[in-house]
């Protein structure tokens, strides 16, 4: 049996994308994003995980935080960053989910323009599918429940243990005067 090791920090971000993007998933994906999104410090990578998070917040029906990360997001784009096409897209599925289709649209055309424009074709066709689905008001899959024997929600808790533990302050060592 062959064992490959990543690193947690792509690890647990292949797992949230996979939950949402792939499985429907956004209740185990949301408290991931969650409690990754405070040690994100590169500015590329915050718009991602916002756009991570506003397309789980809209997924879990937490419509004030798919909001607040829309806007987030909004405002990061000016700089054009490299991930500011696939937040936006993000940004515009979870417009879907809430039922704000001129706003998922008004986003999802902005991603298509970035991608466009940074010459971007993966982002690009995302953000044009995902405009084509929005212009027609086709909904985008609610909560999917995870096939029995499935463990991605015990793999779900473990890394959101694991990502709040970091964030603890380490104790220090405790010195004892034995003399």
């Amino acid at each position: 049996m062959r064992v490959i090791i990543l690193p947690i920090r792509e690890l647990r971000a292949d797992f949230v994308l996979s939950l949402l993007t792939e499985h429907a998933l956004y209740r185990e994906a949301h408290p991931l994003i969650e409690a990754v999104l405070a040690q994100i410090l590169r500015p590329e990578l915050q718009i991602l995980a916002w756009g991570t998070l506003a397309l789980a917040s809209a997924g879990v029906g937490q419509k004030e935080r798919y909001h607040e990360a829309r806007e987030y997001i909004l405002k990061l784009v000016d700089g054009s960053p490299e991930y500011a096409a696939a937040a936006l897209v993000n940004s515009a599925e979870g417009a879907r989910l809430v039922g704000e289709w001129d706003i998922g649209k008004d986003l999802a055309a902005q991603a298509a323009e970035v991608a466009h424009a940074r010459r971007d074709p993966d982002p690009e066709q995302r953000a044009l599918k995902a405009l084509a689905e929005i212009s027609a008001h086709e909904p985008r899959a609610v909560q999917a429940i995870p096939p029995a024997g499935n463990h991605i929600e015990m793999i779900a808790r473990r890394i959101t243990y694991y990502l709040q533990a970091r964030k603890r302050p380490a104790r220090r060592p405790v010195k004892l005067d034995l003399e």
